[in-house]
């Protein structure tokens, strides 16, 4: 596990990292030890200078959280990172946290020099959503929209860190088990076929289509010989057991139902049944789209149903609403600008 915490003063960063090393076993750096100079009144440290610390750091421990509002300290760090936590908190709540704040003697001398600096530590949480530093809210959601790991947003105080192990051996149960991710492969054809039939969503009313559906040749495409130079897919793995699917392929022009041109790939996505429902999900099409981004594509489309209840996942992701076609909305992804 290594895991970055981030979001505004007064969120709980500190609070959520250190009791994800204690339960976790996880070395924790807090990047106010390495972000400032020892100087009255502070001044950042050269980025270099932290750049190399957090190497260093990383370098040392197998697994480890790193916590802070510095966001590009955590760029730093992002690529050794497999998930990322934003503690989106209401400003106000921001401020009471502050306020019920212990003394941490690690940046300051005393919990009077600590509370002397009060009023000007809830200024500078006030004006989060204003500011456009690497410290603001603008920078931290940035930062979110563009980490390709598994990540989590919570809007209030977190008061448990780490799921508790499965009582049971219901393999159903997600929380607290080894999720990885790999490569969709030739080799995964049969099951491939499996999750294809699973995708083609309808009400639940109207019950899984007849598994002949794959026959049809509409059908086929999204997933026959797969393995293509294009073809790109991310098997989610619970316990060294595959649990989902989603992979994308590039058709001609015209030939599929989410078509935009002859370049962009069509994304499909489904988990075993019972897998669904555990937060799955979201971390294996950002894992997706991720892959889909580093070969160089701009853009994903994707059909669903209306009645859909992953709409909203896909909007969580970046897809957007386009046009109904043959009664399935239209949804496209795309790539977000590299930061200046």
């Amino acid at each position: 596990m290594r895991v970055l915490i981030f979001g505004n003063s007064g969120s709980g960063k500190s609070t959520l990292a250190r009791q994800l090393a204690d339960e976790g076993g996880l070395a924790h750096l807090d990047l106010d030890t390495l972000a400032w100079l020892p100087e009255h009144p502070p001044r950042r440290a050269p980025l270099g200078a932290s750049t190399q610390r957090i190497e260093v750091f990383i370098d040392r421990h197998a697994s480890w959280v790193i916590e802070g509002c510095y966001t590009d300290l955590l760029r730093v760090a992002a690529p050794f990172a497999n998930e990322a936590v934003f503690l989106n908190l209401d400003v106000e709540q921001c401020v009471a946290n502050a306020r019920k704040r212990p003394w941490e003697p690690h940046k300051y001398e005393s919990k009077v020099a600590q509370d002397a600096n009060l009023d000007m530590l809830i200024n500078w949480i006030r004006d989060y959503t204003e500011r456009e530093d690497v410290f603001s809210y603008r920078a931290h959601r940035d930062f979110y929209e563009r980490f390709e790991g598994a990540k989590r947003m919570y809007t209030n105080n977190v008061r448990r860190t780490l799921p508790r192990p499965p009582a049971d051996g219901d393999p159903s149960r997600t929380e607290g088990r080894k999720v990885e991710f790999r490569s969709l492969q030739a080799s995964d054809q049969s099951a491939l076929w499996d999750w294809l039939h699973i995708a083609l969503w309808d009400p639940p009313q109207a019950g899984l289509r007849p598994r002949e559906v794959l026959d049809e040749p509409g059908v086929r495409i999204y997933a026959e010989e797969w393995g293509r130079r294009s073809d790109i897919g991310a098997v989610a793995v619970v316990d060294d057991t595959d649990a989902g699917a989603c992979w994308m392929r590039v058709l001609p022009d015209g030939v599929g139902l989410a078509s935009l041109d002859g370049t962009t790939p069509q994304l499909g996505i489904a988990l075993n049944p019972p897998y669904q429902h555990r937060g799955l999900g979201e971390p294996l099409l950002r894992e997706a789209l991720g892959r889909a981004w580093r070969a160089g594509h701009r853009r994903v489309s994707l059909t669903v149903h209306p009645q859909n209840p992953a709409i909203p996942l896909y909007a969580r992701c970046g897809f957007e609403k386009v046009e109904i076609r043959r009664g399935y909305h239209l949804m496209v992804a795309k790539r977000l600008p590299e930061s200046a």
